[in-house]
């Protein structure tokens, strides 16, 4: 069994886990997601076996106490050999960040992309929310503000200051005159999105907010007249 962790947000950790787990199917092993067996409860694959707390806590605390080994992709572009023949037999954990076998990951896409299909019930809740807003002329626009390593990522080529963010989410909203435009903000940086719920507030372009803390992430909604 591979126990497949690391520290990064949600989408990394799927990311990183679609890597191993084709590499893994590939050569016949199984993988538990460590993050998806307790932390985010939304997914199919937190239904599947050995996705719960006690496995989570489990292979934790074998890899604390040295019980199990454990390998790490810590190296762009590094010659994988070595590290692969680590993982053939046995317990183990497998972390960090460029665990990429991208043919691997190509081919077994359509069981990656089940297993981190929403379960049912929020799929429902989403399309009736969807099939209402259509029916009642409602544009629903979601922000995610990214920071942190958007700042050196790709030279930061997709980093947008607040005033940038503020000046795109206006520019829809007078692409839509006629429209009631909800808008869902969402990012792990509460001072910016403070700051970019300021902007919109200031411009009265809002009849009302709601914010959400949820875990490291904050929600605003903003609902345009």
């Amino acid at each position: 069994m591979i126990f497949v962790r690391d520290k990064g947000r949600m989408c990394n950790n799927i990311l990183q886990y679609g890597h191993l787990y084709a590499w893994a199917k590939a050569n016949n092993r199984k993988t538990v997601s460590m993050r998806f067996a307790y932390k985010y409860q939304y997914f199919h694959i937190c239904r599947t076996r050995w996705h719960n707390f006690f496995i989570y806590f489990l292979a934790k605390y074998a890899a604390k106490l040295k019980l199990i080994p454990t390998v790490t992709f810590d190296t762009p572009d590094e010659d994988l050999t070595e590290k692969e023949n680590a993982m053939i037999h046995g317990c183990l954990v497998a972390e960090g960040w460029f665990a990429r076998w991208y043919d691997l990951f190509l081919q077994y896409k359509p069981e990656i992309l089940s297993l981190f299909a929403f379960e049912s019930h929020i799929e429902n809740k989403v399309n009736s929310l969807l099939e209402a807003s259509y029916k009642e002329g409602v544009i629903r626009l979601g922000v995610h503000i990214r920071r942190g390593d958007y700042a050196t990522w790709n030279n930061g080529r997709f980093l947008y200051d607040d005033k940038q963010m503020g000046n795109i989410i206006r520019q829809f909203i007078l692409l839509h005159p006629n429209k009631r435009v909800v808008i869902y903000i969402c990012g792990n940086d509460p001072n910016s999105i403070s700051r970019l719920m300021a902007q919109l507030l200031g411009k009265r372009m809002s009849s009302f907010h709601k914010v959400i803390q949820a875990r490291t992430y904050v929600f605003f909604l903003i609902a345009t007249i």
